[in-house]
């Protein structure tokens, strides 16, 4: 069964809304700090002055179901990989970080990549 929950406002505190363990994908593309974007850093860690806007990548950590699904563009992300990933640099097929084993599993258009991640172990 898909669950899709439309909600309006601030993703970080949408995030906070979620059971832990119950995000199947995390969609995450188009996205900058320009031209109207949120400029909100989901995939990596900012430590930011208001608690539940802070650190969104732990966040989203403890919300995952295990395995998941994260998919990104690169953009507004701390995560060194997804950025090659999404220019198309094929020498990464997988890496560990923030607590997460990521594997490719495939490139869709507009370069936006599906990870596949799952703590160790899980």
């Amino acid at each position: 069964m898909i669950e899709l929950i439309f909600r309006r406002g601030f993703g970080q505190y949408a995030l906070h809304a979620l059971p832990d363990e119950s995000l199947g994908i995390f969609f995450h593309r188009g996205d900058s700090s320009g031209e109207g974007g949120s400029g909100v850093i989901f995939l990596g860690n900012r430590r930011m002055h208001h608690a539940p806007i802070s650190n969104q990548m732990d966040v989203i950590r403890r919300k995952l179901a295990c395995p998941a699904l994260i998919v990104s563009d690169g953009a507004n992300t701390r995560i060194r990989e997804l950025g090659a990933a999404s220019r198309g640099d094929p020498s990464v097929p997988s890496f560990f970080g923030h607590g997460l084993n990521w594997e490719r599993v495939r490139t869709l258009k507009r370069n936006a990549v599906v990870w596949r991640v799952a703590p160790a172990p899980c």
